[in-house]
């Protein structure tokens, strides 16, 4: 008889990705945001700290609906197990 699910899918490994991702995509758009105060110098600049806070905010979003996820497929699976 194999092992249950919830045995089976990595959660700890799956979380800590996800932690990371939504850290870096927090320091991504601190550095857009910073770029962006400077974008006056160079148009370049400006697109780049446009898709930097774009890129951020979307994988945090991301990550946080990933985690919360993760939590009740982990908790459901728990529940169902015991």
């Amino acid at each position: 008889m194999s092992a249950p699910l919830v045995d089976r899918i990595p959660f700890a490994k799956i979380v800590t990705v996800l932690g990371v991702i939504c850290v870096v995509s927090v320091g991504l758009c601190g550095a857009g945001v910073a770029f962006s105060a400077s974008s006056y110098r160079a148009e370049w600049l400006g697109h780049f700290s446009g898709f930097m806070l774009v890129s951020g905010i979307a994988s945090f979003w991301g990550s946080l609906l990933g985690l919360f996820l993760m939590g009740a497929l982990w908790l459901i699976l728990t529940i169902a197990k015991g």
